[in-house]
C-alpha cells in the first residue's frame, strides 16, 4: 500500500492536512478513583499543517505495583513520540525522499529514537527523584523485597508504559504501536481497517483481557517490539482514525461490540460535528468505563470531513 519504492513522495495526489481534525480525551477509571491513584493514561497531539504533519500519541502506564511510576512513564511516552516525529518532519524534505527511504526511517530509526528519548527522560526523572524507602513501603507493601530486587536489575521498569502514535501527512498515515491498545481506521466506504489486529483478541472472544503483561517501553531493546504500518491516503481513503488504550476495548463483551465505535463515531462527527464531540467525549468515555472495565480510558482521533 505504499506504492513504488523508487519514486519521490511528490507524485501522490495530496489530501490537504487542513481537512483533518485531531483531538481526544482521557478519563480516570473507577478502579483508580476508588484506590485514589492517578490516571495512568496520557494523550498528546500536534496540529501543525504548515509543518506537513499532524501527530497523535497515546500511552497507557501499566499501573501494577512494580510499575508504580507508570503515570510518569506514559506522559514521557507521548511527549517523546510527538517530539521525535515533529523533529523528523521539520528536517526531512518529503519531495526529495523516496518511499523506501521514508519507510525505513519510520520502521527502523524512529522506534529507536523514541525509546532512547524515553529512556533518557525517565532516567533523568529517577536521578532527580530517587526511590525512597517510604515510597517502596507505600507502593509495594509486603512485596517490596521481591520487587525491589527486580527494580535493581531494571530500574526503568517502574515507569513501564505502552505507546501508540499515529502520524498523518498529505500522502500517508503512519501507525506505530508497542504493547496493547487499539487502532481502528474507517475508510470512505465505512470499512474498518485494523493495522495491528493480531495485537487484539479475536472477534468472538470476550474482550476482557487476561492479566498477562504486554510489551513495554521499559523492556530491554524495546524498539524491536514496535509494530509499524504505513498506508497511502490516496489508496486507503480514510475518514476517521481512532487510537484507544485497552480500557476501551475491555469495556465491551466482545470485539465486535468494540469495533462498532468506528462507524458510531464517524456518524456522530458527520451529524453533530467535531466541536460537539470534543465537548462530550470525556463524558462518553467516563460512562463507558463506569459501565465496563472500570479502567482508565483514552481515545484520540483524526477526522476528515468530506465537503
Amino acid at each position: 500500500m505504499i506504492g513504488s519504492s523508487n519514486s519521490g513522495l511528490s507524485q501522490y495526489k495530496p489530501q490537504s492536512l487542513y481537512d483533518w481534525i485531531v483531538s481526544g480525551a482521557t478519563v480516570k477509571g473507577l478502579a483508580h478513583i476508588y484506590s485514589e491513584r492517578p490516571n495512568q493514561d496520557s494523550i498528546r497531539w500536534l496540529n501543525e499543517p504548515f509543518n506537513e504533519v499532524k501527530i497523535l500519541s497515546i500511552a497507557d502506564g501499566h499501573g501494577s505495583a512494580k510499575h508504580f511510576r507508570s503515570k510518569i512513564g506514559s506522559q514521557a511516552a507521548t511527549k517523546v513520540s510527538v517530539k521525535v516525529f515533529n523533529n523528523l518532519f521539520r528536517t526531512i524534505d518529503l519531495t526529495q525522499t523516496s518511499i523506501t527511504q521514508l519507510r525505513d526511517i519510520i520502521r527502523y530509526t524512529i522506534p529507536r529514537h523514541i525509546v532512547r528519548n524515553w529512556n533518557e527522560m525517565v532516567t533523568s526523572h529517577l536521578i532527580k527523584n530517587p526511590i525512597s524507602d517510604i515510597e517502596l513501603i507505600k507502593e509495594l507493601g509486603e512485596c517490596r523485597e521481591e520487587i525491589s530486587s527486580m527494580i535493581a536489575i531494571n530500574p526503568l521498569m517502574i515507569y513501564g508504559s505502552t505507546s501508540i502514535t499515529i502520524v498523518v501527512t498529505n500522502n500517508f498515515i503512519f501507525c506505530l504501536q508497542i504493547g496493547d491498545g487499539d487502532i481502528v481506521i474507517v475508510d470512505k466506504e465505512r470499512n474498518l481497517v485494523r493495522p495491528f489486529a493480531s495485537n487484539s483478541l479475536s472477534t468472538n472472544k470476550p474482550s476482557i483481557s487476561s492479566m498477562d503483561e504486554t510489551n513495554s517501553l521499559c523492556m530491554n531493546n524495546s524498539w524491536n517490539n514496535y509494530d509499524v504500518k504505513i498506508y497511502s491516503t490516496e489508496e486507503l481513503q480514510p475518514r476517521l482514525v481512532l487510537a484507544s488504550t485497552d480500557g476501551y476495548s475491555n469495556s465491551f463483551r466482545n470485539l465486535n461490540g468494540f469495533l462498532k465505535i468506528g462507524t458510531d463515531y464517524l456518524d456522530l462527527l458527520d451529524n453533530r460535528g467535531p466541536v460537539y464531540l470534543k465537548k462530550k467525549l470525556s463524558q462518553i468515555l467516563r460512562k463507558t468505563s463506569d459501565e465496563g472495565s472500570g479502567d482508565d480510558i483514552t481515545l484520540g482521533f483524526f477526522y476528515r470531513k468530506i465537503p
